[in-house]
């Protein structure tokens, strides 16, 4: 008997362990969607490993530089790198961000403004 109450705790904490991780990561995704701030990003970074790929965007927030993984690359994410598109990004840990690879960015000031703040700096 007690074999089995074991086996039904463990069984119980698995759920409960894996339902708190789904529950975070989706509150995390809304927060972001509903109460982020947007800004622009540059994709800097697109490629494969194994069978997933891995995306990372520059973009400044706060007078900070940063660099983050932006999930996996977008379709044709080769000829999409060193373009910008629109993100939104957590007010309180800006490095948790979303990126729309939909919205390609075309102005020339947000672009120029952007290129000036992430600029490798070796002095900084």
């Amino acid at each position: 008997m007690k074999k089995e109450n074991l086996y039904k705790f463990i069984l119980l904490s698995m759920i409960v362990f894996v339902g708190t991780i789904f529950f975070r990561a989706n509150y995390r995704l809304d927060k972001i969607q509903n109460y982020g701030e947007s800004t622009i990003c540059k994709l800097t970074l697109c490629e494969q490993r194994g069978k997933s790929s891995v995306a990372f965007v520059k973009y400044y927030v706060n007078g900070r530089k940063y660099r983050t993984n932006a999930g996996g690359c977008p379709d044709g994410g080769e000829q999409k790198i060193n373009k910008f598109f629109s993100m939104k990004y957590d007010k309180e840990n800006p490095n948790n961000i979303v990126v729309d690879f939909s919205s390609e960015i075309k102005d020339r000031i947000s672009i120029k403004e952007l290129e000036e703040k992430i600029k490798y700096n070796m002095y900084e």
